[in-house]
């Protein structure tokens, strides 16, 4: 019982619109430390992809595409990382895409919500 209310949870969360998911998405990477990302090309580090994804958990990945492999980043080597890249260009992360969607922010606007979220809980 426990297992199929987890399955509910999540697949609602994967169906919920995007500003709520954008927003699940920095409190759950800030609260468990992990960031998700789908590796599309195994020549090219996971930061430097054209599209940059990202999930709050493997099981969102593998909703979204059934044959991604998921790639986890500590957040603050995800954090770090990214942010080296948009000092170099103009990064736009799509942040918990699922069939519909996904919230599109500049990685300026979110390294500054999970920093704020970071400064809530260290």
């Amino acid at each position: 019982m426990n297992d199929l209310n987890e399955m509910k949870r999540i697949q609602g969360m994967f169906r919920a619109p995007k500003d709520k998911r954008y927003k699940s998405f920095v409190v759950h990477a800030v609260d468990w430390q992990e960031v998700w990302m789908c590796q599309e090309d195994p020549e090219i580090p996971v930061l430097q992809q054209e599209h940059l994804c990202v999930w709050p958990n493997r099981e969102f990945v593998t909703m979204y595409r059934q044959t991604a492999v998921p790639m986890m980043m500590e957040v603050h080597d995800f954090m770090d990382g990214l942010e080296e890249r948009a000092e170099e260009e103009d990064v736009i992360v799509h942040v918990f895409p699922n069939d519909e969607d996904s919230f599109d922010v500049h990685a300026s606007e979110l390294l500054a919500y999970m920093q704020e979220e970071l400064d809530l809980v260290e």
